[in-house]
């Protein structure tokens, strides 16, 4: 996957349907010098995440810096949520966005990932961010999520750390960063698509057509096509009537309706055919030979 990054200044103008904000995202709520609701790579050696007055908004945000033992240098590194989990998440949000003040220390680099999963830890969709270059305001930076399945997300597993500039060391004691106001949403968008669509009873896949708006997929023959329940995926954002897993009848052409995050209805037409019978039915026996047989067989 390619390294996404988006750093934007001055008056922001997008507008975001669906905004959470990641629990504890603006660090306001500490225990013990550890933010809640996020795990960080403090220990009893020292100390990598620590609260900071100098915020882009509130009265906190979360400041990171590596620190050394004798032989070691630990990097900082938030998580979210629970170990193993993440942040609890409603929606599959495809946008992750936070402020964020860097001094890289002349050579290293903030790393960002983000996991999408479902109730079953299944990974679902996932974000990847490198900054290089310092940042001496807060300034926004936004992380794309892209999916690779329509199943529903239960946690987002957020992991904000410094690293060295090749990825290959430890950072140096120099560099430090600044995060606050970490959220999650659903940029609105006049996108209205089906991306996939799937039977179980398919024999290929199905040809997707965004220019008429149609579906077509072949299923088993002898499958009874008054009760199908399909699996697809939308444009991000976007909701269908009715819903994926809905079981339907696709005997005749069979309309679902996808509404875009702006709100932009688009009928889409599903026609599912049935495979070839007179391909599962070739069970004749063509020809028949035996050794020192006195004639053709009848």
């Amino acid at each position: 996957m390619k390294t996404l990054l988006t750093v934007i200044t001055g008056l922001f103008c997008a507008t975001f349907l669906g905004a959470q904000v990641v629990s504890n995202g603006g660090f306001e709520s500490w225990v013990d010098g550890e933010p809640v609701d996020w795990i960080t790579s403090n220990s009893t050696y020292g100390t990598a995440i620590s609260r900071s007055e100098d915020s882009h908004s509130g009265t906190y945000a979360a400041f990171g810096q590596a620190y050394e033992t004798i032989d070691i240098t630990w990097a900082p590194d938030l998580v979210s949520g629970e170990p193993g989990a993440g942040t609890p998440i409603t929606k599959n949000y495809n946008l992750l966005s936070f402020y964020l003040k860097f001094d890289d220390g002349g050579t290293d680099k903030l790393r960002v990932g983000i996991d999408i999963i479902d109730e079953n830890f299944a990974l679902l969709g996932r974000g990847i961010l490198e900054h290089r270059g310092s940042l001496e305001e807060y300034t926004l930076i936004e992380v794309p999520i892209d999916y690779y399945s329509a199943a529903t997300a239960a946690y987002a597993r957020i992991d904000i750390s410094t690293q060295e500039g090749t990825g290959t060391g430890t950072p140096s004691l120099r560099s430090w960063f600044l995060i606050d106001d970490v959220e999650l949403s659903i940029p609105e968008s006049d996108e209205n698509d089906i991306l996939t669509f799937t039977f179980w009873e398919q024999t290929e896949y199905a040809h997707i057509d965004a220019v008429e708006h149609r579906v077509d997929i072949e299923v088993v023959n002898g499958t009874d096509l008054t009760s199908l329940t399909p699996t697809f995926s939308l444009s991000p954002g976007a909701t269908a009537d009715p819903v994926s897993g809905t079981s339907s009848d696709y005997s005749s052409p069979f309309t679902i309706t996808i509404t875009s995050s702006s709100g932009i209805a688009q009928d889409w037409t599903i026609h599912v055919t049935e495979e070839d019978g007179n391909e599962l039915n070739d069970n004749d026996i063509l020809s028949f030979i035996i050794t020192r047989q006195t004639g053709p067989p009848v």
